[in-house]
């Protein structure tokens, strides 16, 4: 899954928008938590192909995974 750039512009939006009522420390932490919801939204897919050792098998295998 590709990363939900729309949603990080939403909730940066939202952060900028409010920042008169908002601390710099309060700011910071909207940011990072929009940042950090944002990488996390991404996947990644690997595919390993390997030969075992010592009965010299084929191996192949697939996975994918999010960010936690």
């Amino acid at each position: 899954m590709a990363l939900n750039k729309a949603a990080l512009k939403a909730a940066l939006k939202a952060t900028f928008e409010n920042l008169a009522g908002q601390s710099a420390d309060d700011a910071a932490d909207a940011l990072a938590d929009a940042i950090d919801a944002y990488v996390k939204t991404g996947t990644v897919s690997t595919v390993v192909t390997g030969i075992t050792a010592p009965s010299a098998e084929i191996v192949k295998g697939t996975g994918s995974g999010g960010i936690a």
